[in-house]
């Protein structure tokens, strides 16, 4: 099913077309908070929008990182002006 304004990010030409699509946005919600969530957050992020990145677990990068390795490395992303939902526990 396809929407407007709802994007997979697989290939060169999905970004090219989440970029082409965001440039009329003023807001932009990412699903996942892994490593290609941020990544895609960062880039919406360098296109002026409000970000809100939406993750099930209790921290960011959860594939790649435990708990503890999520608080040591959560400095390069916390300056950045996007909102986290993330699951309580």
């Amino acid at each position: 099913m396809k929407k407007t304004g709802v994007f997979v990010l697989r290939t060169l030409d999905d970004a090219q077309a989440i970029e082409a699509y965001a440039k009329g946005c003023r807001t932009a919600a990412v699903i996942g908070g892994g490593l290609l969530g941020l990544e895609a957050a960062r880039g919406l992020l360098s296109l002026g929008l409000q970000v809100t990145v939406a993750e099930k677990t209790s921290w960011l990068m959860a594939q790649q990182l435990d708990a503890d390795g999520a608080r040591c490395c959560s400095g390069p992303w916390s300056g950045w002006a996007y909102r986290r939902c993330l699951k309580r526990v």
